[in-house]
């Protein structure tokens, strides 16, 4: 583990016992959104990881995805055009193939190379996500650590990326250097759609469950005519 290292996986966040989607209405969950376009996103990303867990459809998208990723091989690749553009050049090829080894030693010594890839997914979702490197004492990397959503923040109206160790619902927090950190962006996550989608299904549900409740249940009294009785 890299000493320097801003998060530390084995502490977990404060807001642990704080369940998101008790009393969530689609008013507060356009309120987290619109928080989040400022800087807010421990809540929103707190709520998005829960909505995963209890949609169906999103947690089938989310699983199929990562489950994808976790199949793909990986390989260091020269574009076709610059080799055929220095095809009669041996120095610049010899160059090339140094390079092209030497990156493939650095990203086969990552010992979560999959497992960082596949969190990097999860920007698709939630609209971001963050790779601390570690490095050991001669500054090579060798694994990439996963931080949560919740723990990210950043300023308003200049963006920077701030690192929020509690996970509270703020947009103050450490700033980063860009260069210790895999970061990956999606304008447009899918947990956004899905969280009005989810809200919208299970606030149908929860009325029809209550009106089951209320009238479905048979009535335990019963009217008998009595077999003697003529009419």
């Amino acid at each position: 583990v890299d000493a320097g290292a801003l998060f530390n996986p084995q502490f977990l966040p404060p807001r642990q016992w704080i369940n998101p989607i008790r009393g969530l209405t689609p008013a507060r969950a356009v309120q987290l959104i619109e928080a989040g376009q400022f800087g807010y996103k421990a809540d929103l990303m707190w709520t998005y990881a829960a909505t995963e867990r209890k949609e169906p459809v999103l947690r089938a998208l989310k699983d199929r995805r990562l489950s994808a990723i976790k199949k793909l091989q990986w390989t260091i690749r020269v574009k076709d055009s610059y080799r055929e553009r220095h095809e009669n050049d041996p120095f610049i090829q010899d160059t090339v193939e140094e390079q092209k080894q030497i990156l493939e030693d650095v990203y086969e010594s990552v010992d979560n190379l999959t497992d960082a890839l596949r969190w990097m997914a999860l920007a698709t979702f939630r609209g971001f996500a963050h790779l601390e490197k570690h490095v050991d004492e001669d500054g090579m990397m060798f694994h990439l650590e996963p931080v949560p959503q919740w723990y990210w923040s950043f300023s308003y109206p200049i963006r920077d990326w701030l690192f929020n160790p509690q996970a509270m619902q703020t947009n103050s927090g450490a700033r980063i250097e860009p260069d210790a950190f895999v970061i990956r962006e999606c304008e447009d996550p899918l947990d956004e759609i899905a969280l009005i989608i989810f809200l919208r299904k299970n606030l149908s549900k929860k009325d029809w469950d209550m009106f089951v409740e209320t009238f479905g249940v048979p009535s335990i009294f019963a009217v008998c005519a009595d077999p003697n009785m003529r009419s």
